[in-house]
């Protein structure tokens, strides 16, 4: 380190951007951009010069706990430290470009140049070009207070055009961001997938998306509800019976409270691991409801979604859509965690497309029969069967497709793919493999004419790829 980098101090510095890249998580960046007084003050910083640590928030945290069954709310303090890569540096004049390992927005950091430290409160704006296209508001009926974003496509006179609501998870919840009324917008695509000039030019569309005051405030809170609907309704151009919703984690528990409070407002909904909580989802058995997950999710257990499925099916819903995903995402798709399914969702244009396609007046309620099918990752569609509310599959047919070779050997089923190995006992109906899948699973089947078909979530569990349940008719397909 040398002694210029240990002289530099506040007074150095004239600004200090933040350049935040809601892109899909594989190319996902943060970057700083600090201007300092003179071009000399940075000839001699080298990257080794360079730290940043950034901090957990502080405050309440809900997850489901598996051991006791529910969710648990903890406490953080806020001063749980972490290290972040400095990934690169650039110079231009007297500006220096920190390129930089992913870290929250949310998050208080600490960047360290020699000496000199910089904090959340030195920034002077943060930069999203995408997120700059929606507008500030504030919308305040005297009971409800709360911020929100919008995005306003551009229409010719007259015209109606559809209304996304995207309701975000826990973390950027205004008591945990500052109540920025930016960090619910920019650090997922969960608006953005639908505000790109690419989707406006053939889906032009409203994108409303409130940032919730606080985890109280807005858990399962009518009040709250009724605000969003009120924005919604504010809207003169929107098509009432296209309103569509997406959302993740927390948003998907308060949309599922939603369904169930006003079961026709919404015309289709994405779900990205959600816990419906006691919310009656059999009140939408008529809807297009798409339920993503990703497999081992422990913040909120993948499944929730599969028995929210089932449900639906019990409640004769065949409009309803399942998807799964590996855990093995977590690792290719540079995931955090396995909770992150929205980060994968939301850039799968078919299933952006396939939420579009809804409107309140062309769904099939009742005027068909449709056959519930299992689609794999190469477009495979495999007929099922449902016996004890269970959606099973046949596992030699939807292996093949799959690269998966099987044999029956005596007492075993095996099934091969490269250098991986799934053996089956058909005593014990045990597994075992060699490989680390981060599975625990009994495996649940059943023989049917001598074919062994098994739960549809074998797929995504063992044979490490995503899978989808969803109603096919004679008139159309999902």
């Amino acid at each position: 380190m040398n002694k210029v980098t240990l002289a530099l101090t506040k007074e150095n510095v004239k600004s200090v951007f933040v350049i935040a890249k809601s892109l899909p998580t594989d190319q996902f960046t943060e970057q700083f951009e600090i201007e300092f007084t003179s071009a000399n003050l940075i000839e001699r910083i080298d990257l080794q010069d360079l730290s940043l640590k950034y901090y957990s928030m502080a405050g309440k945290t809900t997850r489901f706990d598996p051991v006791l069954g529910k969710n648990v709310t903890e406490v953080l303090t806020g001063e749980e430290v972490f290290d972040a890569e400095i990934k690169s540096i650039e110079k231009k004049e007297n500006r220096l470009l920190v390129k930089c390992a992913p870290i929250p927005a949310r998050n208080h950091f600490v960047l360290t140049i020699g000496e000199l430290e910089i904090k959340n409160a030195d920034i002077t704006k943060t930069v999203n070009t995408e997120g700059d296209v929606y507008t500030y508001h504030t919308f305040d009926n005297g009971m409800v207070k709360l911020n929100y974003r919008l995005y306003t496509p551009k229409l010719v006179s007259g015209q109606k055009v559809p209304l996304v609501l995207a309701l975000h998870g826990s973390g950027e919840s205004g008591d945990r961001s500052d109540y920025d009324n930016n960090t619910h917008l920019v650090t997922s695509r969960l608006g953005l997938s639908f505000s790109t000039e690419e989707w406006q030019r053939g889906h032009p569309c409203y994108v409303v998306m409130p940032q919730f005051p606080s985890l109280v405030a807005s858990y399962e809170t009518e009040e709250y509800q009724k605000a969003y609907m009120e924005i919604i309704d504010s809207l003169s151009n929107v098509d009432s019976n296209k309103i569509y919703g997406v959302t993740l984690s927390m948003g998907s528990r308060i949309m599922y409270s939603m369904l169930a409070n006003y079961p026709t407002y919404f015309a289709s909904v994405i779900l990205n691991c959600g816990n419906p909580m006691n919310a009656l989802v059999s009140n939408v058995r008529d809807m297009p409801i798409h339920l993503i997950h990703i497999e081992n999710d422990n913040i909120v257990l993948t499944q929730f979604s599969i028995d929210t499925f089932k449900q639906l099916i019990k409640a004769g819903n065949q409009n309803a859509r399942l998807t799964l995903y590996p855990f093995k995402y977590v690792k290719s798709k540079n995931l955090p965690d396995a909770h992150w399914s929205w980060s994968i969702a939301m850039e799968e244009k078919e299933k952006l497309e396939w939420l579009f396609r809804q409107s309140k007046l062309n769904n099939n309620q009742g005027s068909e029969t449709g056959l519930l099918m299992c689609f794999d990752k190469v477009g495979a569609i495999k007929e099922t069967v449902i016996m004890d509310d269970t959606v099973y599959v046949p596992l030699k047919k939807i292996s093949g497709p799959l690269g998966w070779e099987y044999s029956k050997e005596g007492n075993s089923i095996l099934l091969i793919k490269g250098d991986k190995h799934i053996s089956i006992n058909t005593n014990s109906w045990r597994i075992s493999q060699n490989f680390e899948n981060n599975a625990d699973y009994q495996l649940r089947f059943k023989e049917i004419e001598k074919d062994l078909f098994v739960e549809f979530d074998f797929v995504s569990k063992y044979l490490e790829a995503p899978v989808e349940l969803g109603w096919q008719y004679p008139s159309k397909s999902i």
